[in-house]
């Protein structure tokens, strides 16, 4: 598998991480998916990568122009698999962030 490759794992990050600004929604929510897959992946490579592609899912939710929430659906699906390889403490900072940005969804129908 490439992401199990070091070498190969940094740039498959950069790369997907730059695409997050895309104009089209579609690229968008795909380069989440790949982020998410990293931790299927390269579960064991989770613990390095784990603020930025945490950052990444807060980013994902929070965007405006995705009037159907396609791209938060695929970030909530994409933290719950990277949520699945950290520990507690590498999470905990970002726990309340994460449940501020979750909320709104539970809220609506």
């Amino acid at each position: 598998k490439v992401v199990n490759d070091l070498v190969l794992l940094e740039p498959i990050l950069e790369a997907l991480t730059a695409l997050e600004k895309d104009s089209c929604l579609l690229v968008r929510v795909l380069a989440l998916r790949g982020l998410g897959n990293v931790a299927s992946g390269s579960p064991e490579k989770i613990r390095r990568h784990g603020a930025q592609l945490l950052a990444s899912m807060l980013q994902g939710m929070d965007d405006k122009d995705d009037p159907n929430n396609l791209l938060a659906l695929e970030a909530m699906s994409s933290l719950s698999k990277i949520l699945d390889h950290l520990e507690e403490r590498d999470v905990q900072s970002m726990l309340l962030h994460i449940a501020i940005r979750i909320r709104p969804f539970f809220d609506s129908e």
